[in-house]
Parts: structure tokens; C-alpha cells; sequence
């Protein structure tokens, strides 16, 4: 590491990072511990993937907004000197990107007028940003603050489980989405989906792992049970563990690792996704038992060797 040589450290006056993988306080923390002379400058952050416009989708359109002003607030909360965002204005698609990875900026170029919202889009994220540039001016010092209220994210539960919510694999935290029971018809429900009123499942049947093949490679999901083809699986056991296979195709439950513009998420991030591949290796084995070691077939989690757990991929908003 650069700091640990001083000869280097000489040249060079703080460090750069990036919003991407999450908040990582307790990293910024460690980092200006570590050299508390350098700097350090947030130099990147956006919302991905693509552009989201305040109609029709209002709640996401603000939440963006939100989510950035978080990073900038905690940033500055550990040592941050500044806060600098990835792109000022972009197209109405979240381009030009020779990557292809399309995200979301303050301003939003459309001198077609495509989006009936004007030739320069205003986003709520314009405003949030603004908030910091013109109240905190250069040379501000945070004060001390006590700050006794608690931003806290409900339980997830059955009732939140909806229709085309992606299949992750999560550390395993006793969560009631961890959860699943293979039934007599082959489907691997989420228990509890059936009788939760605000669940795409109820009094469907429940919601249950699905195959959704309708754009690109086929990719792991759950939705309302129907008892297709495409939702049947069945668990077999291997040396160390088990397997769970689609009955169809006879390919298994297994663990990648991918960015996470696979699943909406910013691709900076990288995320544990279920797809269907080969059998008879480490990343299809999976222990099926719950916490108490029983469970299966009625109410089990799907851990892998490094406990993680299968889920629906379920965003929550703080209360």
C-alpha cells in the first residue's frame, strides 16, 4: 500500500474513491486512521442503470435522489473534503457510455423533446446536490452532533415478496425470505407468500422460483406459482450437501458472481446470483436445513459453502 511507503506517500496528497459497493464508513474511517494528513475525495458516483423520469415512476425517481445525498452526508461524516459526482448531464438513455453501462445524472439532455419534459430535464437528484453546493461553502467544518433518531429498515417478510423480484444469494441472517418449502408439485415456495395479502403470491399459491426467459439468458426469479415447467425443481443429495435441479432442463442451482446491473443494482457492485448451470461441482452445492439443522422440504434455507443464502432480491425503503 502506498501509505506504507513514506518515500511514496511523499508525492501524493490524499486518495480518491468511489460510491460504488456501498457506504463503507468504517473503510473511509480505517483509511484517514491509517494517514491523517491525506485527504480523501469521493471522485465518483451515480445511479444506475439507465435514466428514471419523476412520471411515471415518481417514488424511484426520488429515491435516487435520496440515495445519493446519503453518500455525500456520510462521506462528509468521515473525512471526506469534497463530494464529486460521475456525470452532470447525460441522454434521455444514460449515455454516451462506451461500456454500455447506462446511469442516471442531475441534468438529462433531450433536445427532441422525446420525454414532453423540455429539451434539459431537470432530476430531483439537481436539487439534493444543490442542497450541499450552495449551503456548504469551501473551508466549512462539521460541528459536533448528537443525533438520537434511528433510520431503520423493517423486517423483510413474506408480504414483501412480489412478482419479478430476482433470485441473490445474501449472508444468512434468519430471515423469513431465506427461507423456501419444496411442495408435492415441485415448486419451491416461499412460505407465508400465500396467506400475505400485499403478496403477488396471495392466495396463488404462494411465490415461487421461476425461470424467466423473456429477454437475454434465462434468469432465476420468483412470481406467483402456476406450476409450469418452468417453476418445477426438485432436490437430490451429492456428497457434502445437496442439489436443487430444474426438472426440466436437469441443470442446477449455482452460484456466480456478477455486477449488479444483473439484478438493477449499480454495476460497481458485485452480487452472488443463482443461474442454471452445471451440476456435480462446489458452486451447485448447497446445504438444505434451516438453522436448527431441520426443515427440509417444509422450511428450509439454501446455503452455500461460504453462508450465503438464497433469496428474492427485495428493496426496502427506511421507515
Amino acid at each position: 500500500m502506498l501509505y506504507a511507503d513514506k518515500e511514496a506517500a511523499s508525492f501524493f496528497d490524499g486518495v480518491g474513491v468511489h460510491w460504488y459497493g456501498g457506504l463503507n464508513t468504517q473503510h473511509l474511517d480505517a483509511t484517514h486512521q491509517l494517514a491523517p494528513d491525506k485527504f480523501i475525495l469521493p471522485t465518483e458516483a451515480c445511479n444506475c442503470g439507465g435514466v428514471v423520469f419523476r412520471t411515471p415512476d415518481v417514488t424511484n425517481w426520488w429515491s435516487r435522489a435520496e440515495s445519493l445525498a446519503l453518500d455525500i452526508l456520510e462521506d462528509l461524516r468521515f473525512w471526506a473534503i469534497g463530494w464529486t459526482d460521475w456525470n452532470l448531464i447525460l441522454s434521455t438513455g444514460g449515455g454516451p457510455n462506451h461500456l454500455k453501462n447506462l446511469c442516471d445524472a442531475n441534468l438529462i439532455a433531450d433536445p427532441e423533446q422525446t420525454e414532453g419534459l423540455g429539451r434539459i430535464v431537470v432530476q430531483a437528484s439537481y436539487y439534493f446536490v444543490g442542497h450541499f453546493s450552495r449551503f456548504i461553502p469551501q473551508g466549512s467544518r462539521r460541528i459536533l452532533l448528537h443525533n438520537s433518531a434511528q433510520a431503520t429498515l423493517p423486517p423483510v417478510s413474506a408480504a414483501d415478496v412480489m412478482n419479478g423480484q430476482p433470485l441473490v444469494f445474501q449472508p444468512c441472517d434468519d430471515l423469513g425470505v431465506q427461507q423456501w418449502g419444496l411442495d408435492s408439485s415441485h415448486s419451491l415456495v416461499v412460505p407465508g407468500t400465500n396467506e400475505a395479502p400485499t403478496s403477488d403470491g396471495f392466495e396463488h399459491g404462494g411465490m415461487c422460483v421461476d425461470i424467466d426467459t423473456s429477454a437475454g439468458p434465462p434468469k432465476l426469479q420468483v412470481w406467483a406459482c402456476s406450476h409450469r415447467p418452468n417453476q418445477m425443481f426438485a432436490a437430490r443429495a451429492v456428497p457434502g450437501g445437496r442439489e436443487l435441479y430444474h426438472i426440466g432442463s436437469g441443470k442446477c442451482i449455482t452460484k456466480v458472481v456478477a455486477t449488479g446491473a444483473a439484478v438493477g443494482l449499480d454495476a460497481g457492485t458485485s452480487v452472488e446470483l443463482p443461474v442454471l448451470g452445471a451440476c456435480g461441482g462446489k458452486a451447485s452445492l448447497l446445504t438444505l436445513a434451516n438453522y436448527d439443522g431441520g426443515g427440509f422440504p417444509d422450511n428450509f434455507a439454501a446455503r452455500t459453502q461460504h453462508d450465503t443464502c438464497l433469496q428474492p432480491l427485495v428493496r426496502r425503503r427506511p421507515s
